[in-house]
């Protein structure tokens, strides 16, 4: 392949989103390019696209040398990578180098002052972690229309607007006596309130039918009166446990009703908003009181299967601790992420039924936190 058509394709396929493909397209080809900027470049942004971060900084440092740390995009994506590895002095470093080059830098400075704030506040380590974080690294590698495109949206968009220009000339002429219609304010949609909290004459319990779950007149308001409040305090995970208890117990058909109708509005928490955990220990006593509940484990990746459209691996809980192993969870990642066999994972993620009475873990965001390391008896 060509080098031309070689970098292209990775371009389209960045452009595409398949930062996990431009890896596998370049990093094979690593010593042929070793002196080529752009397949740094590029490199450094599909692992910082899929959170490799210790990839990206090899890569940015290779990059650096290149430019002769003359590069500010490159010295402020380095400087991101250092401090996500909690590298504090090599990150400011890196951003004050940038403000020799470039003293308006606004990256620079945003990084500077986050990480000065974080580490006063002794909140470093949630702050690169954090989306204020986020703003700190650099775009290296955009995701817009290929050069050959922008030159004709330009013109589309300058030939539209001066259209509009006319148009609303002429028609201030012919209408500037009408009464301007009042502006439309955007509304933001709400979170529906309580319906009925009370219930009202709803009948409440069932004597016929299948359950799991027994629970009384009183409990099962209570219940619902639960699942309402932590709905409306946005702790989706608890409302959810609470719907579950409802739709496993034998409370009328009316009120599971209402209890089916808040699920659709609960949401996948991130690492910065997700506080009510639950441990693997009390999960397995019920998994079905907990489908669809949040929960963030840490452990050890065996087993790992990365196919076209997901990820699929077993967390072995606890065993980066010691020899013990916890419990065994499969997990399954539908984005793109770099992993390997024996990685330590935090995962979040949240709890899915399974074929045959088994669950597993659905996750929706991950953190790394290095290897597990062989022991002297292994």
């Amino acid at each position: 392949m060509a080098e031309e058509n070689f970098l292209e394709r990775a371009r389209r396929l960045f452009r595409q989103g398949r930062a996990d493909q431009v890896l596998s397209l370049l990093e094979p080809q690593i010593f042929r390019y070793r002196d080529d900027p752009e397949f740094y470049r590029f490199l450094a942004a599909a692992c910082l696209e899929v959170h490799d971060w210790n990839g990206a900084k090899t890569y940015l440092e290779r990059l650096d040398q290149l430019f002769d740390g003359e590069d500010p995009d490159t010295r402020l994506a380095l400087a991101a990578c250092q401090a996500r590895n909690s590298d504090w002095t090599g990150a400011i470093s890196s951003w004050l180098s940038v403000l020799d080059i470039n003293p308006r830098s606004r990256l620079a400075r945003r990084g500077l002052v986050g990480l000065r704030r974080a580490l006063a506040a002794n909140r470093a380590a949630v702050w690169v972690r954090s989306p204020e974080f986020k703003h700190c690294v650099p775009t290296l590698i955009r995701k817009g229309l290929p050069p050959q495109w922008a030159s004709r949206v330009v013109f589309v968009v300058v030939l539209a607007g001066a259209a509009m220009g006319v148009y609303l000339g002429w028609d201030f002429v012919h209408k500037k006596d009408a009464s301007p219609e009042p502006a439309k304010v955007a509304q933001t949609p709400e979170r529906p309130g309580p319906a009925e909290p009370s219930l009202g004459t709803l009948p409440v319990v069932q004597s016929d039918g299948l359950w799991t779950i027994t629970l009384t007149d009183s409990e099962v308001r209570k219940t619902w009166a639960e699942a309402q409040n932590y709905f409306q305090e946005y702790r989706d995970s608890l409302a959810r446990r609470e719907i579950n208890k409802l739709l496993l117990s034998n409370a009328s058909e009316s009120i599971k009703q209402r209890a089916r109708g808040l699920i659709p509005f609960l949401r996948a928490p991130d690492f910065t908003t997700f506080h009510d955990n639950v441990d693997y220990s009390v999960v397995r006593q019920n998994p079905d009181l907990y489908e669809g509940c949040a929960v963030r484990w840490k452990g050890v990746v065996s087993n790992l299967v990365s196919g076209k459209t997901r990820i699929t691996f077993d967390l072995l809980l606890g065993f980066q601790n010691g020899q013990v192993v916890e419990g065994i969870v499969p997990v399954v990642l539908k984005f793109a992420a770099i992993l390997r066999d024996s990685q330590i994972l935090d995962v979040l993620g949240t709890i899915e039924k399974g074929p045959k009475g088994t669950w597993m873990l659905h996750g929706v965001a991950i953190q790394e936190d290095g290897f597990k390391l062989p022991s002297h008896n292994e």
